[in-house]
């Protein structure tokens, strides 16, 4: 299993603009939840941040960055405003794929 869940949201125009996005990452050896976000400025450049990142690993231990509570909040956010969702399945499971 090698699965990735994206929501994303952007706003703006060419003089300004800013993303959020959220991703869930599930594969065999962990699932990850995280967000991030990046703004645009002709008169800065770009710049990406990364916030909260949350790591579960099958042998039991965890990784985290930042409040759980506000990574929903983002998800909140970005499912009730204009938004798209990418699902990527990399996974390989050895089965032919059906119809």
């Amino acid at each position: 299993m090698n699965v990735q869940i994206e929501v994303a949201h952007r706003v703006g125009d060419q003089e300004f603009s800013e993303s959020c996005s959220c991703t869930i990452n599930l594969d065999r050896q962990q699932i990850e939840i995280n967000s991030g976000g990046s703004q645009y400025d002709p008169a800065v450049g770009s710049d990406s941040q990364s916030l909260e990142s949350f790591e579960w690993y099958a042998n039991g231990e965890t990784q985290h960055r930042g409040n759980r509570d506000t990574w929903l909040e983002r998800l909140i956010y970005a499912l009730n405003c204009d938004n798209t969702v990418y699902v990527t399945d990399e996974s390989d499971d050895g089965c032919p794929e059906s119809a």
